[in-house]
């Protein structure tokens, strides 16, 4: 398959998703959600696959989130169709697709991971940082419902206390503060962070 919003690389037993919309801020919008569920299924099907890196493209956002200018332009106050509603639900569980697939999924985080885009990076199972990434969950400051499972990753990693916080507040914590409070494993110099998710 051809992809548009995401780049899939396989080197020996390691695959890669580069989520590639640097222009946007590496945000999520219904093609990039559509690719990510094919990558994941593809990496399913393949037993020679034995670990996968997603990172995002660019040096200044691994995901910023929604893309909420396709999502403003696709609601309105009509009952949703059928096709919007599966759209829909795509988009919101980006995060499931990634925490399905079936071996070890390393975030390699080189910039922004905000609102979806930290639950994309909460439901790998190892999360390696660059030292320039800040991490959030600004979707309630914008006006926009919590998704992507976000309500629940959270709390499972840092506590139901520090998740309140960082909901409520919306405030951005850097690498440092993140790794204090357990939501990343370890931060890395921002140009070696994909290096150091591959070791």
């Amino acid at each position: 398959m051809s992809y548009k919003t995401i780049v899939y690389q396989k080197s020996r037993q390691v695959a890669c998703i580069t989520l590639n919309r640097p222009e946007a801020a590496n945000t999520i919008n219904l093609q990039m959600a559509m690719e990510i569920e094919e990558a994941c299924q593809r990496i399913n099907g393949d037993e020679d696959t034995k670990v996968v890196v997603l990172t995002g493209a660019g040096g200044e956002a691994f995901c910023s989130g929604e893309d909420f200018n396709q999502l403003s332009g696709t609601v309105s106050d009509d009952a949703l169709s059928p096709d919007a509603l599966k759209e829909f639900t795509l988009r919101y569980n980006v995060s499931a697709m990634v925490g399905g697939i079936r071996c070890p999924v390393v975030a390699a985080i080189n910039g922004e991971a905000l609102g979806a885009g930290l639950a994309l990076a909460l439901s790998c199972d190892v999360r390696v940082a660059s030292s320039q990434a800040l991490f959030g969950v600004p979707d309630l400051a914008r006006g926009y419902f919590l998704a992507n499972g976000i309500t629940q990753l959270l709390p499972r990693i840092v506590g139901r206390g520090k998740a309140m916080e960082l909901i409520l507040t919306t405030e951005t914590v850097d690498a440092s503060e993140a790794l204090r409070i357990g939501l990343i494993h370890r931060i890395a110099p921002h140009h070696e962070v994909f290096s150091e998710a591959e070791i």
